[in-house]
């Protein structure tokens, strides 16, 4: 029976001719350099948290979930070498037994940490990047069949396009990673009005990590601020797991159905959901707070754009929202990244406020979605390379100044385009190779 592969919302499918799980990095060698000799196509999937149909290739599929594992840590130079297929709550615990950790994390920690790092994932902190800035060398197998060494000193330009490269300059096998020594956090989860939030923004970014969730249609927003503590770490008891279990979770579940069946009571539901939630504080290590558990699905459009333009964004949003009559009770959630130089990230050359925007995953509300996403085009908004988006090649190219770097580094590891699959050579404009006669 041939392995099916579906994304985590279940709206991406795939019916590979072949799923292959190496467990060796010869065999994955070997795998691109037949793929080469025989004109295949290779994609590398990760676990499955990309909305984007980034991942199906229509030919060989390859798992990297039998290639996890910390190799080595340098602990002189604070730097952990690490298989790439590794899940990321399973790096942060890993390295929490030998006590180290991880500067920041995204929201969800189920994806491999090179599926993370090629999309661009990133957590909340104006002071921090996004995962692919932790990242200090990578080992590639690139669609030459080679094996190459990259990093700031080691082949640097194909370092940097390796930092968000959505797969597409060959298999990253290892990763070198930036850590630091494991880390107490307390935060801090409470609602406050929206025009407040706006109005004190300087003042909650000084925070080591700050991110909040705004109910639509309404003044609602709820934080969640977090920084180190000399307090010991507490154990995440009932309060917690009633708070991020079933709240935000199973509570949220009996609300999607209940709007699915009644769509009309999505505002009222909106503003029940802003007052629900209530204030709380935690104590713990950092992998463990810095992300959430998800279990009710749902589509997901994220954008970058320059920090000083957020207030505004949100402002125009709102207007929006009223003068279109639109109607959504899934929260919008904003969160702060430092700016960086790689040539495909959103937040490349700016600090970035990104505003994801959902709906739940059995519900369909295109309406609310379209005019969204024309406000963040509106205010140079970058899509998350793993998210839904309607951009086309033109406007991409306008939003990433490194845009031909990218694409011209690309040609050269693998210019016969293995891992380039039928989306992205449309999305990114790529051009077919000729066949040969």
């Amino acid at each position: 029976m041939k392995k099916i592969f579906k994304n985590w919302m279940g709206n991406v499918k795939d019916t590979p001719k072949a799923y292959l799980e190496p467990t060796t990095e010869t065999e994955l060698v070997n795998i691109v350099q037949k793929a080469r000799q025989e004109g295949r196509k290779i994609r590398v999937v990760g676990s499955g948290h990309s909305w984007s149909p980034i991942v199906p290739s229509g030919d060989l599929l390859l798992s990297l979930d039998q290639w996890q594992g910390i190799v080595s840590i340098d602990e002189t130079n604070q730097v952990a070498e690490v298989k790439a297929g590794t899940k990321i709550w399973r790096l942060g615990e890993l390295l929490h037994e030998k006590g180290w950790g991880m500067e920041n994390f995204g929201d969800i920690n189920r994806q491999s940490l090179a599926g993370a790092i090629s999309t661009g994932t990133h957590g909340s902190g104006i002071g921090f990047g996004t995962l692919s800035t932790q990242a200090v060398g990578f080992t590639i197998i690139t669609g030459n069949g080679e094996v190459v060494e990259c990093s700031d000193q080691e082949n640097p330009d194909l370092f940097k396009a390796a930092q968000v490269s959505m797969g597409l300059l060959g298999i990253i096998t290892k990763i070198r990673i930036r850590i630091i020594p494991a880390q107490v956090l307390k935060a801090v989860k409470r609602t406050r009005y929206l025009d407040d939030t706006l109005a004190n923004l300087d003042e909650h970014l000084q925070n080591r990590h700050f991110e909040f969730y705004w109910f639509p249609g309404t003044q609602y927003t709820y934080h969640k601020t977090m920084n180190t503590t000399q307090e010991p770490a507490k154990p995440l008891g009932w309060k917690h797991r009633f708070q991020d279990i079933f709240i935000e979770n199973y509570l949220l579940w009996v609300i999607c159905q209940l709007v699915k069946v009644f769509p009309a009571m999505a505002k009222r539901v909106s503003n029940f959901s802003g007052k629900v939630l209530k204030d709380g504080q935690f104590v713990n290590y950092n992998h463990r707070l810095l992300s959430q558990p998800r279990l009710v699905t749902f589509t997901d459009w994220e954008f970058a754009f320059p920090v000083e333009k957020f207030t505004e964004v949100i402002k125009s949003m709102e207007v929006v929202m009223k003068q279109q009559n639109l109607k959504e009770h899934f929260p919008l959630v904003c969160r702060f990244v430092k700016g960086d130089d790689i040539p495909l990230s959103p937040a490349y050359g700016r600090d970035t406020a990104y505003v994801s925007f959902h709906t739940y995953g059995k519900r369909k509300n295109p309406e609310y979605l379209k005019h969204l996403e024309q406000v963040v085009k509106s205010f140079e908004g970058r899509p998350h390379w793993g998210k839904f988006h309607t951009y086309t090649t033109s406007e991409l190219q306008a939003l990433y100044p490194e845009w031909e770097t990218f694409m011209s580094i690309r040609e050269q590891v693998d210019p016969q385009q293995i891992f380039v699959n039928n989306y992205l050579q449309k999305l990114l404009n790529i051009k077919k190779l000729t066949p040969v006669s």
